[in-house]
């Protein structure tokens, strides 16, 4: 009887690939078979055991296959009944010679539920069949049922461990994202902190330095205080001593008047000659703050506030009473007598001389000629200014002529009268005044011509002793000044005009502000001139193209000049000598006039092609007018 036993033996093992070449690279898709085998083997590793234990049963289903042709066999040799196992041996090879299956597996008997059933014996006590001869076949019965059942158990675990695997591979590609992420938000934070601490570091060192800046303002500030102090108590001093003074002067004037008096002959004349003594004295007394109370009777007595003026001193050591104004000639000067090619751009200031005989002329030239009226030829260069003038001024009674100019100096000359015999002499400078921090934008030289008046751009007003030199006095603004004239000839009353709008009244004794008027409602800007025309009315011009007559009693304006035609930059007005009438420039080259009595308004054209920047009278009888302009051309108007 032939056996099926090449049946139960396991299928030969695939041909091994071809060798590959030791040098040769591995095709892409092999290494990554490779690879993929690799993690198979390693995800494998923990089956390997059940793989060796698959392999003992199957070689112990082997054995009992063979045990089972060797009974069957037998039985064909020896036909006794067989027993339960041998039958069941029997019935599963015959099953699995129809069904294809494994006669190993076929003979495994099983239960109900498909575990494996431990082999039976029969009801007639069949230890004596050979089924029963061997009792591993119940031994490999429990260990394959055993087996199975670990195997189930792998299986469940290994699934479990590969869900497990593939819960943590998506948990850790969401944390790498998430690390990947916050790497950035650090980058970012590493980033701003970099910057915030760089900003810090500046911030404290901008602190360091304006605490330094301020530990020295602390200590100017100090010493600023101390010298202060210091400075007051010198005033009081010097305050005291200059009453003393004065108390001394007015008693040997008393003393004086007195004796004269006492001596005089009670004449008709000698009452006449005393009563001007009298006059002189007071004069004298009220400049220094203590005057006569009487021409006859030599009593003394305080002085009233106003100021009797007083001229310059005569040969006879006696002040003299001011120089008559000659009257001028009522009428605007409205003939161009001649145009002067006189500077080599704007000319800024134009000033006359008190006799008429000169024209100063000042501008950005740095320079300051002197003009003959009458023939218009240039009489003299006066020493080199490195500054634009901005302002002149001629004394009242004297050739003197300060000048204001942009270094904030202002210089005093000493020209010669037309015809002296030091005519041809050169011009000489007498005085240069610095303490201005500023332009010095307007000058005013006293009827006593002791007193330099100037105003400057730093919001001061000065005044210089021309005999001593320097600054006597510093009147401070609350806004830059740009003109200045004095009120009456003593020069007790100052005048100022400022860019606020605003026209201010200073007292010269004691540097005091004595009124303040304001014009910014009426002018609406800034005043640009200002001229005296009697000691209480000034006549003032604005940026916003109106003449206005201020009464200084009143403290108001009374009359307002203007045309629609009249347009005013920065130019500043002249008066003529006897107070009647007021000239400005214009922009578009004219000339305006005034008639102060009447109004009556005088245009003048012809004479410039530009802006004309300021106008003088001819200060002895108005008989000329005089105008200069941006293009550096100086007008000399006539009857």
């Amino acid at each position: 009887m032939s056996t099926d036993t090449g049946a139960l033996a396991s299928p030969p093992p695939p041909a091994p690939p071809p060798p590959q070449p030791v040098d040769a690279p591995l095709p892409p898709w092999l290494a990554h078979l490779h690879a993929q085998l690799e993690k198979h083997e390693e995800q494998g590793a923990g089956t390997r055991e059940l793989i060796d234990d698959y392999g003992k049963l199957f070689s112990q289903a082997l054995f009992l296959a063979r045990t089972n042709d060797d009974l069957s066999r037998r039985r064909h040799a020896d036909p006794a009944p067989l027993s339960a196992p041998a039958a069941a041996v029997v019935r599963a090879r015959s099953v699995s010679s129809a069904s294809g299956a494994s006669p190993a597996a076929a003979a495994i008997p099983r239960s109900a539920s498909g575990s494996i059933a431990p082999p039976t014996t029969s009801a007639a006590g069949g230890s004596g069949d050979p089924a029963n001869a061997d009792p591993r076949v119940d031994q490999l019965c429990d260990q394959l049922e055993r087996t199975e059942v670990e195997r189930n158990a792998v299986v469940q675990k290994v699934k479990s461990l590969q869900t497990q695997l593939a819960q943590q591979e998506r948990t850790s590609r969401k944390l790498t994202n998430e690390v990947g992420r916050l790497r950035d938000a650090v980058k970012d934070l590493s980033i701003k902190l970099h910057d915030a601490t760089h900003l810090v570091k500046t911030k404290d060192d901008t602190i360091l330095v304006i605490q330094d800046e301020l530990n020295v303002a602390h200590l100017e500030l100090k010493a600023k205080e101390e010298r202060l102090a210091s400075l007051e108590k010198e005033h009081q001093d010097l305050l005291g001593r200059w009453l003393e003074f004065k108390a001394k002067q007015a008693t040997r004037i008393n003393a004086a008047n007195e004796i004269e008096e006492s001596a005089l002959p009670t004449t008709v004349m000698g009452r006449a000659v005393s009563a001007k003594l009298g006059n002189t004295f007071r004069a004298l007394g009220s400049m220094l703050g203590s005057a006569p109370a009487g021409g006859g009777g030599g009593a003394s007595g305080t002085g009233s506030g106003s100021v009797t003026p007083t001229g310059p001193r005569s040969a006879s050591g006696i002040d003299s009473l001011p120089p008559p104004r000659v009257s001028e000639a009522y009428a605007v000067p409205q003939r161009l007598s001649r145009t002067i090619a006189a500077h080599d751009g704007d000319i800024l200031a134009v000033a006359s001389s008190y006799d008429g005989g000169y024209i100063a002329t000042g501008g950005v030239d740095n320079q300051i000629k002197l003009w003959n009226p009458l023939t218009g030829s240039q009489t003299a260069v006066l020493p080199t200014v490195f500054a634009s003038i901005l302002s002149l001024a001629f004394s009242p009674i004297s050739h003197t002529l300060a000048a204001g100019s942009a270094d904030n100096a202002v210089r005093l000359y000493r020209p010669h009268a037309p015809g002296s015999p030091t005519g041809n002499a050169p011009v000489r400078l007498v005085h240069t005044f610095t303490g201005h921090i500023g332009k010095v934008t307007g000058v005013a030289i006293t009827g006593r011509e002791d007193l330099v008046v100037t105003c400057s751009s730093d919001r001061t007003l000065k005044l210089w002793d021309v005999s001593k030199g320097y600054c006597s006095k510093t009147m401070f603004a609350f806004s830059a000044c740009t003109d200045v004239g004095v009120a009456d000839y003593a020069a007790t009353t100052l005048v100022s005009a400022h860019l606020d709008g605003k026209l201010r009244v200073w007292d010269s004794a004691s540097g005091n502000l004595g009124a303040e008027i304001v014009l910014s409602g009426s002018h609406g800007g800034a005043v640009v001139g200002v001229q005296v025309k009697d000691p209480n009315t000034v006549v003032t011009l604005a940026r916003d193209h109106q003449v206005r007559v201020v009464d200084l009693r009143q403290q108001a304006t009374v009359h307002t000049l203007q045309s629609e035609f009249f347009r005013v930059g920065t130019t500043k007005p002249g008066i003529s000598p006897g107070g009647g009438f007021i000239a400005a420039g214009a922009s578009d080259g004219s000339v305006f006039a005034w008639d102060l009595r009447s109004a009556e308004q005088t245009i003048l054209t012809g004479g410039h092609g530009a802006h004309v920047n300021a106008v003088a009278w001819n200060a002895s009888d108005g008989s000329q007018m005089y105008s200069v302009d941006k293009s550096g051309q100086l007008a000399i108007w006539a009857m």
